[in-house]
This record gives structure tokens, C-alpha cells and sequence, in this order.
């Protein structure tokens, strides 16, 4: 008897992660720090920074896509997860499971064309300025609740190759937060 083997479809081997903000937001060294968390992690990564022609203030995107295997596409047009940071939401963000900045959203849904259910809303910012008294670890905050979702064990990260000593205690703090965070 021979059973053939199938090769494992490129969507169920990749993961693919878009972090959306706007410049300031940390995007950049939140991309950075996931990616190198992955790489280290053994996973071949691949990582695109998108960003707009505004000199300040301007929008930023980063594409994200990870595996076990070479990637053969580094790009995509829905990810798995997508994490939006801005307080306006970006329609052009497509993901199957997305954590957006409450904040964007207000108390009800503004019926946007971004998919998010209620659990998926989280106040970042609120959270950031009520527990680290500063909104700068909104990004950490995210970066957590990120690898939550991903399913990373905190306990395997070296974090203190991937941020400088300046507020790494709060750093790490705040991501652990994000991790355990529960609505």
C-alpha cells in the first residue's frame, strides 16, 4: 500500500501579521523586536516596513510574515492577525483576527469597514497611561497582547537583546501585561 504525501498548503505553514499606526506609535521597533523575537525562535521571517510620503505624523505599516519553511511570497493581502494602533481606523487593513486601538472605535462601532468584534478592542492607550503612567507603552502593551495571540512562550524571549536599557524594566513590564490582559 502507498500513501502519497500531500505538501502542506503555503496558508497553513506561514503566518502572515500587519502592525498599522501612525509615526510614533513604535511600529518600527515593534516590528523589529517581534521579528528578531521570531527569528530567534528559529522561525525564517520576512518583514516589510510601508509608509507614507508625509515627512511627520505620517501612516506606517508593517508586514510580517513567518515560518518554519523558506518563505517563497514576502508579501500578502489579508493577514492572519492585524493589530491597528491609530485612532483612525484603516480600511485598507485586512486581517482574519484584528486587535484595534479602542480608542478608533469609540464606545460603539462606528460600523467601519475594518472587522472587529467587541473582545477585540482593546484600550491600549487607557491601559498604557493608567498602569505605566505614560502613554509611550502603548506599543509594548500591544507587542504582549500580540504575542499572546500568537501563541509565544514569554519565558523563551531574551528580551534584553531586542531593547535598550533605557526603560526596559517598564518595557518588559508592559508587555507582560499585554500578554495577561483580559478585558
Amino acid at each position: 500500500m502507498v500513501h502519497k504525501i500531500v505538501p502542506v498548503p503555503e496558508e497553513l505553514r506561514s503566518k502572515k501579521i500587519i502592525l498599522a499606526g501612525e509615526a510614533g506609535q513604535g511600529i518600527k521597533l515593534m516590528a523589529h523586536a517581534l521579528a528578531n523575537i521570531l527569528a530567534k525562535l528559529g522561525k525564517e521571517i520576512s518583514l516589510n516596513l510601508v509608509y507614507d510620503a508625509a515627512v511627520r505624523g505620517g501612516n506606517i505599516h508593517a508586514e510580517i510574515v513567518y515560518s518554519d519553511d523558506p518563505i517563497d511570497v514576502p508579501f500578502f493581502e489579508e493577514a492572519d492577525i492585524g493589530l491597528q494602533l491609530s485612532k483612525t481606523p484603516d480600511p485598507s487593513i485586512r486581517a482574519k483576527l484584528m486587535l484595534i486601538e479602542s480608542s478608533a472605535c469609540g464606545a460603539e462601532c462606528k460600523k467601519c469597514e475594518i472587522k472587529c468584534p467587541a473582545s477585540d478592542r482593546v484600550p491600549f492607550e487607557k491601559l498604557a497611561i493608567e498602569q505605566f503612567n505614560s502613554p509611550i507603552f502603548v506599543n509594548m502593551i500591544a507587542l504582549g497582547r500580540l504575542l499572546s495571540k500568537i501563541g509565544i512562550n514569554l519565558e523563551k524571549v531574551d528580551f534584553a537583546s531586542e531593547f535598550p536599557p533605557q526603560f526596559f524594566n517598564e518595557n518588559i513590564k508592559a508587555i507582560r501585561y499585554g500578554y495577561t490582559y483580559k478585558d
